[in-house]
């Protein structure tokens, strides 16, 4: 394989005979509705120091719901 490089005078580049690119810039501004999308770290104590030890520390994040089944379907299924 080299002896076939070495006759049709192909030879692959090296990473560092390659120049620096340099990108300049600045960031694009936060979209608005990204504060909406915001991280929240809930510790794994925090269920235990809620009332009732449940999920319900997940109150504290905005926008989050928990759903709950109420229909008649709903209560056969878990009662199988």
């Amino acid at each position: 394989m080299a002896a076939a490089a070495a006759i049709s005078g192909v030879f692959p580049a090296h990473a560092q005979d390659t120049p620096d690119i340099v990108v300049t810039g600045r960031g694009l501004d936060a979209p608005p509705g990204e504060r909406a999308y915001d991280v929240v770290m809930l510790h794994s104590d925090r269920p235990a120091q809620s009332a009732s030890g449940r999920l319900d520390a997940l109150r504290d994040v905005a926008g989050l719901a928990q759903f709950r089944r109420s229909d008649a379907l709903g209560e056969v299924r878990h009662q199988q």
